[in-house]
């Protein structure tokens, strides 16, 4: 006799007994670069709030890590999504006679093959460049400072992810711990610089340029409205 085999439910799919308030809502708009940033910065704002209340606990070293990586991945995130929003804004821009096109031909690419906060620092800086607004779309020297020093830690993205990373090339490359030796950290102070950059990038750098989007929607909108007038002008004028 053959036993047939049941069904294994897929991990992620809800099954007829799940309540309502277990499932939740998952791609599309919720998954952009904005969105996944806002998000990764509220779950490391959530643990650093964890952290900051577990002073009794004999085991709290160990979140350390894990919250800096939650606020370098929201922070990744946020700098990908201005510079796609600039980007953006850049060609709406040029549409309307403002600013200077700067956007790489390989921007995707740029934005989809690097973990570098510097890399996408220097890229969002060029784009936000080309946009006609007199240099407002600058992140703040402090912003950069903290920015610069973050990178310096972790250059490729692999830092607060991994315990160990190759070292070398060819066949003296070997894999070695990231951090060989115990060493302190001031992560109360980490969290407060870390959330003060990923907040000045979500809102700050990205409500400028939301901001600026709305002030070229309304120059567009007269643009228009000029062009449909002229062309009442040359229409009424045939006739006289």
């Amino acid at each position: 006799m053959r036993l047939s085999r049941m069904p294994r439910p897929t991990l992620f799919a809800r099954v007829g007994s799940t309540p309502e308030s277990a499932c939740v809502w998952v791609g599309e708009r919720l998954e952009t670069s904005e969105a996944l940033g806002s998000s990764f910065l509220e779950a490391a704002d959530a643990l650093g709030e964890l952290w900051l209340a577990s002073h009794a606990s004999s085991d709290r070293d160990r979140l350390a890590i894990p919250i800096v990586q939650t606020y370098r991945h929201a922070i990744e995130l946020l700098l990908k999504a201005a510079c796609e929003k600039a980007a953006e804004l850049v060609g709406f821009s040029r549409y309307l006679g403002y600013g200077e096109d700067v956007r790489p031909a390989d921007l995707q690419d740029r934005l989809g093959q690097t973990h570098s906060i510097a890399r996408l620092v220097e890229l969002l800086s060029t784009l936000t460049g080309g946009i006609d607004s007199g240099g407002s779309g600058e992140l703040p020297p402090e912003t950069k400072d903290a920015l610069k020093y973050l990178h310096d830690q972790d250059e490729r993205g692999l830092a607060f992810r991994y315990a160990s990373r190759k070292v070398g090339k060819g066949e003296s490359a070997h894999w070695a711990p990231v951090r060989p030796t115990l060493m302190v950290m001031d992560l109360e102070n980490a969290i407060t610089e870390l959330h003060g950059a990923a907040q000045m990038i979500e809102g700050g750098l990205m409500t400028y340029l939301h901001e600026y989007e709305s002030f070229l929607q309304e120059r567009l909108s007269e643009h228009e409205a000029a062009q449909v007038d002229n062309e009442q002008y040359d229409e009424n004028w045939r006739y006289q």
